[in-house]
């Protein structure tokens, strides 16, 4: 589960990651996030904050998760 942490601002993005990461929380939460981020700064920066039961990406989350940086490894 991935959870925009309420501090975030400007172009610092803080993530909560808890449980086990999915594809749509990559495709719900995340990446619109990143995309209206990038679209009002230009570039992101991320804060990642683990909570203790984190277990872990499924398959299709990392392949959101690989699929997006490509696109945007210049971010």
């Amino acid at each position: 589960m991935i959870r925009i942490l309420p501090r975030s601002q400007g172009n610092v993005v803080g993530i909560e990651c808890s449980a086990r990461i999915t594809p749509e929380d990559y495709t719900q939460i995340l990446i619109p996030e990143f995309n209206r981020v990038l679209a009002e700064q230009g570039k992101i920066r991320l804060l990642l904050e683990f909570s203790a039961n984190f277990s872990g990406y499924s398959m299709g989350a990392l392949a959101a998760d690989i699929k997006y940086g490509i696109k945007h490894a210049r971010n």
